[in-house]
């Protein structure tokens, strides 16, 4: 898994809700409807794109259970 610096995370967040806009606009400029469901695909990305991981922050390591349980 990459690190991603916060400022490459609003970057690329930026990037993705520019691509869904323009979606929008393709959809308005067309009388077209399937833009619109397109435009879905950049939204759902920027979930994955805040939760990449940033320098200095650990990645949880699951420890193994005790013995006893």
């Amino acid at each position: 898994m990459t690190l991603v610096t916060g400022t490459r995370k609003f970057g690329i967040t930026a990037l993705l809700f520019a691509l869904a806009v323009g979606c929008v606009a393709l959809a308005s400029a067309t009388d077209r409807v399937w833009p619109l469901f397109v435009a879905w695909i950049p939204l759902l990305s920027v979930v994955w794109a805040l939760t990449r991981p940033e320098p200095g922050e650990e990645t949880p390591v699951s420890e193994p259970p005790p013995d006893g349980v």
